[in-house]
């Protein structure tokens, strides 16, 4: 699992080293993959695309979320470690409701009105990556998608005051070495939903959530809210060594 513009990648820095020096199969072409942005997500981050053992761990153990697609637009400041402001950046995100907790996502970035990277993924309530892909638009190769191979911590949300999550995740490229990652969250105070964005209904409760990685240390941290009514987790501010991020919601829209 790592650090990224939106805060909710799966890959570990230990394993992005180990990749770079292994074979790959040839990757996918940044431009093919741009022509049908919607079509890739739903051909490559479908919960068909998981493994077998993890969606077997997830099919079932949860509820109907009431959506079957949401919009949101925010706006991200990245800081780094001395509290300079280093970048701001827009997203526009398409979260798509693919059954018992999963949700398909794009988040597409820009700066300056120019757009600088797409990410897609599929993952559990918004919260714990299963699977996911960084598309640089300066790069004429998509990234590698790397995904969850195995569940070692799965137990379905309902409220808990305190949650955990634990996986091993590879490349799918071949000769990509295991690694293990986890997400662990506690509950905090509750707010109106409508104090993040007006658009959005119900109750956010807080949750402080920290990334773990495969030696047991703490890489990322992350002040996010559970939205009752939605059923999903969202990320106002995330901290790693070097650089923060923070979020501010200017448009939700849910069907």
């Amino acid at each position: 699992m790592k650090q990224s513009m939106t805060g909710k990648r799966v890959l570990s820095g230990a394993l992005m080293a180990a990749l770079a020096g292994c074979a790959m199969t040839p990757p996918v072409p940044t431009q093919s993959i741009n022509a049908n942005r919607t079509g890739y997500l739903e051909s490559h981050f479908a919960p068909a695309d998981l493994p077998a053992a993890v969606l077997q761990a997830i099919r079932g153990a949860d509820g109907t979320l009431p959506f079957k697609r949401i919009r949101i637009e925010l706006v991200g400041t990245s800081k780094d470690s001395t509290g300079k402001i280093v970048g701001t950046y827009t997203h526009d995100r398409l979260l798509i409701n693919e059954g018992d907790g999963l949700i398909s996502e794009l988040t597409r970035i820009s700066s300056n009105g120019i757009e600088v990277l797409d990410e897609y993924s599929i993952g559990y309530r918004d919260m714990f990556g299963l699977r996911s892909q960084a598309v640089a638009m300066s790069s004429l190769d998509a990234g590698y998608i790397v995904s969850a191979v195995k569940l070692d911590d799965f137990t379905a949300f309902t409220g808990q005051d305190s949650v955990h999550y634990a996986g091993v995740f590879t490349s799918t490229q071949p000769y990509a070495i295991a690694s293990k990652g986890s997400m662990a969250c506690k509950r905090g105070a509750s707010i109106a939903a409508s104090e993040l964005n007006p658009a959005i209904p119900g109750t956010a409760v807080a949750y402080t959530c920290e990334k773990i990685n495969a030696n047991g240390v703490e890489t990322t941290k992350f002040q996010d809210y559970y939205l009752q009514a939605v059923g999903i987790f969202i990320t106002v501010a995330s901290q790693t060594a070097s650089n923060s991020y923070s979020f501010k919601f200017t448009s939700f829209k849910m069907s």
